[in-house]
């Protein structure tokens, strides 16, 4: 049976934890060192490409039960998942990064929506009506579903802005 993990230490892989801090302390002793250099961690395991494989496989199952939080975990499992970094400048999002060495430009970037609630202070119901068309069909229906009294109060302006226009 092969093992679904391997482990690196000082540029080799292992299949197990004992012989990668085997092999350190090994090098740690011809370099005249009594303690190893390297001792590898859980962290230093990765999975293999039958892993990760079996992995993709229980994210997609996932997400055909529905199961959205499983399969965000599996997916951050396989491709070691980073925070995104958010650049703001003058309180406006200029862009929305994950950073990744193995792209050529350094990093990746991610569409985004931002929501700014500030905008039922003080905007007209127009405005309002507005900065909603401007939001995909997904975050619309984001809205309608998990924050109903803000989808209330967004249909409430489209309410009103359609009933000035057909006053007019």
């Amino acid at each position: 049976m092969s093992k679904l993990y391997k482990y690196e230490t000082c540029g080799k892989t292992f299949d197990t934890r004992k012989e990668a801090n085997r092999y350190a302390r090994n090098i740690a002793n011809a370099a005249g060192l009594r303690v190893p250099v390297y001792q590898v961690n859980a962290s230093d395991c990765k999975p293999t490409n039958k892993e990760q494989a079996r992995m993709l496989r229980s994210a997609a199952s996932a997400l055909e039960h529905g199961r959205f939080s499983t399969a965000q975990k599996k997916l951050a499992q396989v491709f070691k998942v980073q925070e995104p970094v958010v650049f703001i400048e003058g309180g406006i999002v200029q862009s929305v990064l994950i950073v990744d060495a193995k792209q050529k430009t350094g990093y990746w970037e991610l569409p985004y929506e931002v929501v700014d609630y500030d905008t039922f202070d003080g905007s007209s119901n127009k405005e309002i009506s507005e900065y909603w068309d401007g939001f995909s069909a997904e975050l619309k229906n984001y809205f309608e579903k998990h924050l109903k009294s803000e989808y209330a109060m967004f249909q409430e302006a489209i309410a009103e802005t359609k009933k000035e226009a057909s006053a007019k």
